[in-house]
């Protein structure tokens, strides 16, 4: 994980700020493109299923988005 961190003097604290903008959106966009890539594949082999495979399967979509986003999300 690379995180741009700031370090702030004030007069007695020290402030630190993570931000983690840059790797949630590259993992955002490498996941979504996963998903989509995945779908593709899955409607290609069986076009009959072009409208309701995203429904079936938006549940396990969202899960593994969540899952590879996960490390980042609680920085923002």
């Amino acid at each position: 994980m690379i995180m741009e961190i700031e370090i702030k003097e004030k007069i007695d604290t020290l402030e630190i700020t993570k931000s983690c903008k840059k790797e949630l959106r590259k993992n955002s966009i490498m996941s979504i493109s996963k998903i989509v890539f995945v779908w593709i594949i899955f409607i290609y082999q069986n076009p009959n299923m072009f409208f309701i495979f995203p429904l079936l399967t938006s549940h396990f979509a969202l899960i593994f988005y969540s899952f590879m986003c996960r490390a980042y999300k609680w920085f923002l």
